[in-house]
């Protein structure tokens, strides 16, 4: 299904407009993109589940910019990472300004185990080319990581943020399941500020919150 999906995006990109998936269930074998550079109240919508193929070793869906204040909103789809190993995250941004993140759920329950520092969602900061730029007032509201009832070996983090992104408010999420709940990563020294982390559920998680040090280094090689 990735031609469809990537030529709706495209369009809805250059037009403009509201991206909406039916219910069903759809397979794509490579990264979606949605590039939201000078889009304003973007609309990405979902009743359906997105499954990623094998091959795809990057983000399931990223949505990137360049900084300028687009406003949009992700929000209803079912990310299913039961059957990639190799997947690095299901949702990506990076350069983008005023997005909410909402009434998601992944679905982590993969026998195969995560590649190591899997994040389910990602805020990204220094990407090279034309969307170098951290990511600005981001809101992650109301997801769902569901239960992970593979093996012990559970490799994976429900939120990254990544280097210099500035005013997140993650609220009213359910982890139900990962490694970390929310993982704070240094990038050439930079780190997130201004995160507001409340009334969330945390559930069968490792470790809810941890913010890691610029020394240190999280995921051994």
């Amino acid at each position: 299904d990735y031609p469809a999906l990537q030529a709706a995006l495209d369009q809805v990109s250059k037009s403009g407009g509201k991206f909406y998936l039916p219910p069903g269930r759809y397979l794509h074998s490579r990264q979606l993109v949605y590039d939201a550079t000078g889009r304003h109240n973007f609309v990405i919508e979902g009743a359906g589940t997105l499954v990623p193929m094998p091959e795809i070793a990057t983000s399931q869906l990223k949505i990137a910019g360049s900084h300028t204040p687009h406003c949009g909103a992700i929000r209803g789809f079912v990310f299913d990472h039961s059957n990639n190993a190799t997947l690095r995250s299901g949702i990506e941004l990076a350069g983008t300004a005023h997005v909410k993140i909402e009434q998601c759920t992944f679905i982590l329950d993969n026998s195969r185990g995560f590649a190591p520092g899997y994040a389910c969602i990602r805020l990204r900061a220094g990407i090279a080319g034309n969307f170098d730029s951290s990511c600005f007032w981001t809101t992650i509201e109301g997801n769902t990581f569901r239960p992970y009832s593979g093996p012990s070996k559970r490799q994976e983090i429900c939120v990254e943020l990544e280097g210099n992104n500035n005013a997140t408010l993650i609220r009213g999420n359910a982890f139900s399941t990962g490694r970390v709940g929310v993982l704070q990563t240094p990038v050439g020294g930079n780190t997130a500020n201004h995160v507001v982390i409340t009334e969330n559920f945390f559930e069968g998680v490792d470790t809810c919150v941890r913010i890691v040090a610029d020394a240190e280094k999280y995921w051994p090689t």
